[in-house]
């Protein structure tokens, strides 16, 4: 995601200077630009998530550091573009960083309070950037008279289709020429199905990025409103049409639940189970007047991983033992 995010916004501001020169662009400029981008954005990043890391480890007000983590992004994308580098890329890798972190550093108030405040501020952007285009296409549309709908039709369909078969060009050598060419990444980490890369390539809609990466354009920009028409065009096919027929190609490629859902929720439940045991051992040398109650917790937790260990279909569980499950680990 990291290279994928620096190479479209490395080759959407090359083509933009191109055409403020007047359409000349040298390769080894752009090269270089890529380079810089990348690596400057991950040091921003780095430096900007370990950085809040650290003031995040000194506070313990979970609305001061949900604000903080507000104010994350902006910090790590406007610093690395002052130096020319990709803010986005400096955003993820301060994402990536603190996202590790994050668990060991927030108490569970921070972090339940965080996941509703991102959910609503996420909504609430992509329903801004779509206002916003929803606002704009009339004008847009009505501008562009020097092209007949036939025309429009056969711009939008170009792009769209070379949009499309694009990504199903690079995702089938990136998803397996890695693991053929390492013995160790085919060991570790299984080539999937040819279905699974299909549903991966048939997935790659387009959305707010590339809604906001159009309207970034300056106004005088040449054929401005053609492309952001074409933009609103990739997004509607590739956002409803693949979206609305997702459904439909997971069936076709028969691809199922590999139960790694079930797999993923019966260790988080051995692995609490262990945590709660070690931590009634340390209870019991705290607090050794307590022994009865010590040792009756932690037979019940010793019973329960019995119960684990022995349970090989996670599904098989009633209702009642998954309530009774949540209510054991909190």
């Amino acid at each position: 995601s990291l290279v994928n995010d620096a190479t479209a916004l490395t080759a959407f501001r090359v083509a933009v200077a191109a055409v403020a020169a007047g359409g000349v662009i040298v390769l080894s400029d752009a090269v270089l630009q890529f380079g810089w981008a990348l690596s400057v954005g991950m040091v921003v990043g780095v430096a900007v998530g370990l950085g809040v890391a650290w003031l995040w480890s000194k506070l313990f007000d979970p609305p001061v550091e949900v604000l903080l983590s507000l104010l994350i992004p902006y910090a790590a994308f406007l610093v690395a573009e002052q130096l020319h580098a990709s803010g986005v890329i400096a955003t993820v890798a301060a994402g990536l960083v603190l996202g590790r972190r994050s668990s060991r550093i927030l108490n569970s108030d921070a972090r339940v309070l965080a996941t509703g405040v991102w959910q609503m501020v996420v909504f609430l952007l992509n329903g801004f950037a779509f206002l916003l285009l929803g606002l704009q296409l009339p004008g847009i549309v009505s501008r562009l008279t020097a092209y007949s709908t036939a025309e429009l039709a056969f711009l939008a369909t170009v792009v769209t289709g070379a949009v499309i078969v694009a990504r199903f060009v690079w995702i089938f050598p990136a998803v397996y020429l890695p693991r053929m060419l390492s013995a160790s990444l085919r060991e570790s980490d299984p080539s999937p199905p040819v279905g699974a890369v299909v549903v991966l390539g048939w997935a790659g809609m387009r959305g707010a990025v590339s809604l906001a990466a159009a309207l970034s354009l300056p106004l005088d920009f040449p054929e401005r409103d053609l492309l952001l028409f074409l933009t609103f065009v990739v997004i509607l096919v590739t956002l409803v049409g693949q979206g609305l027929t997702l459904p439909w190609v997971l069936r076709l490629v028969h691809l199922k639940d590999d139960g790694t859902a079930e797999q993923e929720q019966a260790l988080a439940r051995t692995t609490s189970n262990d945590a709660a045991l070690k931590a009634l051992d340390r209870a019991l040398l705290r607090w050794p007047g307590h022994r009865p109650l010590v040792e009756n917790l932690a037979q019940s937790f010793r019973h329960r991983a019995e119960h684990l260990a022995d349970r090989d279909d996670p599904e098989t569980d009633s209702e009642a033992e998954r309530i009774e499950h949540l209510a054991i680990l909190r």
